[in-house]
C-alpha cells in the first residue's frame, strides 16, 4: 500500500489473496485504515473458501465491519464497509 498513489481515498477494495494467506486480507483491511486509502462507507469484498468465513466475524478488521457472507460453491465472499 506504500507505493499506491492515490490523491484520494478509494470507495472500493477487491481482495482476492492466495488461499493459503489466511489472514492477509484482514491485515490489507487494517492497512488501508490506518495508511487513509479508505473512504467513508468505503466497501470491501474478500473472495475466499468457505471454510475461512470464520476469520470474518472473529478476525480483527480495526474500522471495517462485516455486513454479510455468501458462499457459492466452492467459493465465498465476505462484504464489509468502512465506519470510520
Amino acid at each position: 500500500f506504500a507505493r499506491l498513489p492515490a490523491d484520494r481515498p478509494f470507495d472500493l477494495f477487491l481482495l482476492y489473496p492466495p488461499y493459503a494467506l489466511r489472514e492477509m486480507p484482514l491485515t490489507l483491511l487494517k492497512s488501508s485504515a490506518a495508511l487513509g486509502l479508505a473512504a467513508p462507507r468505503a466497501v470491501a469484498v474478500w473472495e475466499q473458501a468457505p471454510e475461512t468465513l470464520d476469520l470474518c466475524s472473529a478476525g480483527d478488521a480495526g474500522p471495517w465491519r462485516l455486513i454479510t457472507t455468501r458462499v457459492w460453491g466452492r467459493r465465498a465472499a465476505a462484504l464489509f464497509r468502512f465506519d470510520l
